[in-house]
């Protein structure tokens, strides 16, 4: 909030608080969905960089405006290059421009478009209820090895065991088990 910013500038200065909220959005296990209506930009931004799924309304803007207010964006900063094309996310961050939900959807930042609040929140409800039909050790894991092995070249992350062994969880044999049965499975966490 710049108004903010002005009249107590002292509450402006960078804070280490920020930063963790964006880790912790990283590193809760359970998957975040970003729904965007209308405008998302600095930290605005940067909590749906660090959120696993993205979803904006037609009339949404992103984008890191810091560079044209004095400001730094660390957190956009490195994280946006590694989802979309470097050069375009250099170019939002240097020029501070913000983009539309059309072209957000082509580089890759944003994942769906809704017409409207009512479709976006339901759509996020939608992809909520499908993540909790699946095994929680399972998304779990998934998240973790999705976020970990991220700047982790290809041979050396097929090589970690990141998150739960759900190899040899409960789950895993109801699962099957529900399979073979041709039942929804009812999952324990175990």
């Amino acid at each position: 909030d710049l108004k903010e910013a002005k009249e107590n500038p002292e509450a402006f200065k960078k804070k280490p608080l920020r930063g963790r909220l964006f880790n912790a959005i990283i590193e809760t296990y359970k998957p975040v969905i970003c729904a965007m209506n209308g405008v998302a930009v600095g930290a605005g931004c940067e909590i749906a960089l660090a959120s696993d799924i993205r979803l904006a309304t037609v009339d949404c803007k992103l984008g890191m405006p810091e560079a044209k207010r004095g400001m730094g964006a660390t957190f956009g900063a490195t994280i946006l290059p590694k989802l979309i094309s470097p050069s375009f996310a250099a170019n939002m961050l240097y020029t501070g421009k913000l983009v539309t939900a059309e072209e957000a959807l082509r580089i890759g930042l944003v994942d769906e478009i809704l017409e409207n609040q009512e479709l976006l929140l339901e759509r996020a409800t939608e992809l909520a209820l499908e993540i909790c039909e699946c095994a929680p050790l399972s998304v779990q894991r998934i998240k973790e090895t999705i976020w970990k092995t991220m700047d982790v070249p290809l041979f050396q992350a097929l090589q970690l065991d990141i998150g739960p062994n759900v190899y040899e969880s409960e789950d895993r044999i109801e699962g099957a088990q529900a399979f073979l049965e041709k039942r929804k499975p009812v999952w324990k966490g175990k």
